[in-house]
Order: structure tokens, then C-alpha cells, then sequence
């Protein structure tokens, strides 16, 4: 949309855009007479006009008695006279502009409207070009005259604004130039350079001759065919002469081949018979890998005999060792003598947790552990937990043997350790030991015993660990 002005200024240029208010007020700060169609009557002469600026009330109100504009007040206590105001906003009148050729006429209510749309009202161009015309001329000078406009380039049709169109063309690449040399050819900018090197006939470039001798070292492409023709006797005789040096040189060149030719042949001979010799020692030397793999092969072969004789020594030695710490464990049994914790590792041990000790015995009377495997797994076995209630209150564990056949054999007997621990406190755990002469399929063997002093200790909810080791002897 067009700019117009709607400040009050004083409009002293005729180039500057029409204001509004000035249009509507003129010199007064009420409207002018003048745009009235018919004159008022004495009557609303004295009701409609202003008293300070005589023109026709704006926004009339009452000031000290009086109607006047409200422009007119000058900051004056007053108040709204609505009747004046709606008799001002009935009058018929005709636009301001009508001087300008506006046929418009109507309601002074309906004048601003009509003022905003009004064809003849000056405006400055909405695309900043700063140009001042009616509203409407304001199509046709976007389309066809606005320096600011967005038009395409007739040969690119890239768009540019108008005022920038002899500034685009000097650089357009699809701009059309006359050839730069001369051909009378016209070419895109952008395809000049490809023309001028390859296409055009202004092209200056030498005598095809002239690396045979001629002179001429810069003709035009167009020309070329017609200095040929005017020179053919020169042309000839630039090859003859050519010719001669050629061949000159040619029969220097050939000795020269000839002589490193017998210079080649002689070094060709002296590597034919460095590369028989190179043979020979090849061949012996792949007489001597061969031998040498030969040797290799049996030293791998003593190699892995030795490997397997160390492992066997290794497992014998492990084995010594094995019946070394054994007969120690067995001779400090005999001997009734503590044995150390490395020492029962190294055997079977079964490991056996029972939560909630007195409870579980008072509710199931007896207790029997997972099945487990002891004596090189050979010996099958379950422990018992369970209490005698009969005389003295005791706590028995027993084991019993589950496999098909009775182990140890005669002449053998088997050391078991039975430790008591109690989790609930730090008690120095209870260890029972002994020697088990046989051990019969089916049969339990008491191999603990515990009374009164330790059931008295042992609370509800007490966690007994019974950590059983067998261990077999000779």
C-alpha cells in the first residue's frame, strides 16, 4: 500500500504527498466551507461553525459556552456536543480533491473513507523509490516505470530491480558480446573465452610450416588455407631442406645406436654368464636349505620328544610331591597332630550350612545334607544331623556311604575332621576328629557328638557350618 501522510504539517512543496488533515481542515482546524454542496442556513451557520476558526466544527464540544473543535480548545475544559457533532457528520459534501478532477460526493461522515481510496489523493510509491503520484497512477508506475521494480533479465531472466539493469548486463554471463577478436561473430559473455581459444576464425595462430622454416608465426585461422596455397614453392623447399638436416641427423643418430648396440651385446654376454653362475650357486645353495630342513626336521622331532619326557617328569614330579604332602598329612594324624588349613584343602571337604539350628531340629527331629561326593569321588555319601533325646539331650552327625561296594578296603581306614562353627557369634569353632576303620554301603558312622555345654550355647535362630573332611590313608 502507498504512504500518506497523516500528520499535520505545513504542506510547502508542491512534490510532498497530501496530509490528510490538511486536506480536510485547511487553514482551520474545523473543514472548509468550501466542500460543502449547499451553503448553511443562518441558523446552522450559528450552530455549526466554529467560533475560533470559523470553519465547520470538528468533534464539536462545548468550551465556556461555545462550540468549538476540539482542536480549537487549547487544552481548555470541555465537553462533547453530540447533537453539533451529529448534524456536522450529515452534511452533503464533495472531496477536497475535486479540484484534482474527484467527482465523489457523499456524507462529510463518510469523507475520511473516502479520502484513504480517493484516486486523486498523492501518495508516495510503496516499493521506496520515493516517487510522488495519485493513487491512481500507483499500478501502472509499479508495473512500468518504478525504477524499484523486480523485472528478469531479457537474456539471463534473472530478476533485478529495474534501476540496477545496466549494472546487472555488464556482468551477465548470458549477456551478448561482439567477438573480442575481431570475427564479427557475437558471443555470451560466459562462452567468450571458449570462442576466442577454440572457435574463432580471428584466432591468430602459426604457419603449419613453420616448424619446417617458415617464417610465418602468427596468422589468422581464416587464412591459413590461402597462405598455404600463395606458398607452396617455400613450403617445399622448407621440407626439402628439412629433409636433409633429418636425414644428416639420422645417419648420426644410427652410428650411434650401432656403436651402443656392440656396446650392449658385449655387456649382454658378460650377464648371460654372471646369471650361470648365479645358477650354480642357487643350485647349491638349495642343496644346503634342503639338507639344513633336513636337520631341522629331526631337531623338532628330538625337540617334542624332549617336551613329551619333560611333562612325564613333570607329572612324576607332581605326583612325588602329592605322596610327599600325603604321607606328612597321614604320619601327623598318626601322630595326633593338628593339621593346617593348606593341608585339609588338599583333600576332599564337604561344606554343609544349617540355618535356624534349634528350630529345624525341634520341628523335623532330623536333618539330612545334599548327597556328596568325597575320596576321589569314589565314596558317595549323605550327613545326618539329628538329636537324642533320650538320657542326656546330644546332637549326632553321621555319614553313610550310598555306593555299591564298601570303601576303604581292608588294611585302610579313613580320617575324617568335623569343624562346628557358630555365624551368630565369634565362638572358637568346635573341631571333632577321628579314624574311620570301614565304611559299609548303607550303613551311617557316627562321627560327631555334641552334649549339653554346646546345645546350651546354641540360640533359636543360630547358624551351625559343618565342615567335614575325609581324608583316606593306608
Amino acid at each position: 500500500m502507498a504512504t500518506i501522510q497523516t500528520e499535520p504539517y505545513s504542506p510547502d512543496s508542491p512534490d510532498s504527498p497530501d496530509n490528510l488533515l490538511y486536506i480536510q481542515i485547511g487553514v482551520y482546524r474545523g473543514y472548509k466551507q468550501d466542500i460543502l454542496t449547499l451553503k448553511l442556513s443562518k441558523l446552522e451557520n450559528k450552530l455549526l461553525i466554529c467560533t475560533e476558526c470559523n470553519g465547520i466544527a470538528r468533534e464539536a464540544v462545548f468550551c465556556e459556552g461555545k462550540t468549538i473543535c476540539t482542536l480549537c480548545t487549547a487544552g481548555k475544559p470541555h465537553e462533547p456536543n453530540d447533537d453539533v457533532r451529529e448534524s456536522v457528520n450529515g452534511l452533503n459534501v464533495i472531496c477536497p480533491l475535486n479540484y484534482r478532477g474527484c467527482e465523489w460526493k457523499g456524507e462529510l461522515l463518510q469523507l475520511e473513507q473516502h479520502l484513504l481510496k480517493c484516486d486523486h489523493l498523492l501518495i508516495l510509491c510503496n516499493q521506496e523509490c520515493s516517487t510522488i503520484l495519485t493513487q491512481y497512477d500507483l499500478t501502472e508506475h509499479i508495473t512500468n516505470s518504478c525504477p524499484m521494480r523486480n523485472i528478469p533479465c531479457k537474456f539471463c531472466e534473472d530478476l533485478c530491480l529495474a534501476k540496477n539493469v545496466n549494472k546487472h548486463l555488464t556482468k551477465c554471463p548470458a549477456y551478448i558480446l561482439d567477438c573480442l577478436q575481431g570475427c564479427k561473430e557475437r558471443v555470451r559473455r560466459d562462452k567468450m573465452n571458449e570462442h576466442t581459444e577454440i572457435h574463432c576464425e580471428m584466432k591468430k595462430e602459426p604457419c603449419p610450416y613453420h616448424e619446417f622454416g617458415c617464417k610465418t608465426n602468427s596468422i589468422a585461422k581464416r587464412d591459413v588455407q590461402t597462405h598455404q596455397q600463395e606458398y607452396v614453392v617455400s613450403h617445399q623447399q622448407c621440407l626439402y631442406q628439412q629433409m636433409k638436416l633429418s636425414n644428416k641427423q639420422l645417419n648420426i643418430e644410427t652410428a650411434g645406436i650401432n656403436g651402443r648396440a656392440d656396446h650392449l651385446e658385449k655387456i649382454c654376454d658378460e650377464q648371460k654368464e654372471q646369471i650361470l653362475n648365479l645358477e650354480k650357486v642357487c643350485s647349491e645353495q638349495k642343496e644346503q636349505i634342503t639338507k639344513n630342513n633336513k636337520d631341522v626336521n629331526k631337531l623338532k622331532t628330538e625337540l617334542e620328544n624332549q617336551e613329551k619326557l619333560n611333562k612325564n617328569l613333570q607329572i612324576v614330579v607332581e605326583k612325588l610331591n602329592f605322596e610327599i604332602i600325603y604321607i606328612r598329612t597321614i604320619m601327623k594324624i598318626q601322630m595326633n597332630q593338628e593339621l593346617t588349613s593348606k593341608e585339609l584343602e588338599f583333600f576332599d571337604e564337604f561344606d554343609w550350612e544349617i540355618t535356624d539350628v534349634m528350630n529345624g531340629i525341634k520341628k523335623h527331629l532330623k536333618m539330612e545334607s545334599p548327597i556328596f561326593q568325597l575320596y576321589d569321588n569314589i565314596l558317595q555319601c549323605q550327613a545326618t544331623f539329628y538329636m537324642n533325646w533320650g538320657g542326656l539331650t546330644e546332637l549326632h552327625i553321621s555319614i553313610k556311604c550310598l555306593t555299591d561296594k564298601t570303601v576303604p578296603q581292608t588294611n585302610q581306614f579313613c580320617y575324617y575332621q568335623v569343624q562346628l562353627l557358630k555365624r551368630s557369634y565369634e565362638d572358637t569353632p568346635i573341631v571333632k576328629k577321628g579314624i574311620i576303620n570301614s565304611v559299609i554301603t548303607g550303613d551311617y558312622i557316627r562321627i560327631a557328638n555334641l552334649g549339653n555345654e554346646y546345645l546350651y550355647s546354641i540360640l533359636p535362630n543360630d547358624t551351625l557350618q559343618i565342615i567335614i573332611h575325609l581324608i583316606p590313608t593306608l
